[in-house]
């Protein structure tokens, strides 16, 4: 990440005219198609990486903040059963 800034870094000092990050640096090396690409493909890992943070968020606030609630699933006769706790064993399959 650090070589990465490095980079950027480079390019705005060489060319402080571009001013429009990523896109601007592709697209005046190698037209508007190779300038939207890389522009893209930053959009969408910058939405991939915030999900992956909001999993991180709530699943560590899912191990301090426990949840008490047992949740049901209905069967297609009507019938209730847990689906998140497994059912106790009987004798027989021990």
């Amino acid at each position: 990440m650090l070589m990465l800034a490095f980079v950027y870094q480079t390019l705005a000092t060489r060319k402080p005219d571009l001013n429009n990050g990523i896109y601007a640096f592709a697209r005046a090396s190698a037209g508007e198609f190779v300038g939207f690409n890389p522009a893209w493909g930053y959009w969408v890992s910058a939405w991939i990486g915030n999900v992956g943070y909001l999993v991180i968020v709530f699943g560590t606030s899912g191990y301090f903040f426990p949840s008490n609630i047992r949740y049901r699933a209905r069967a297609p006769g009507g019938a209730t059963r847990t689906s998140i706790t497994a059912a106790p064993r009987s004798k027989a399959a021990t």
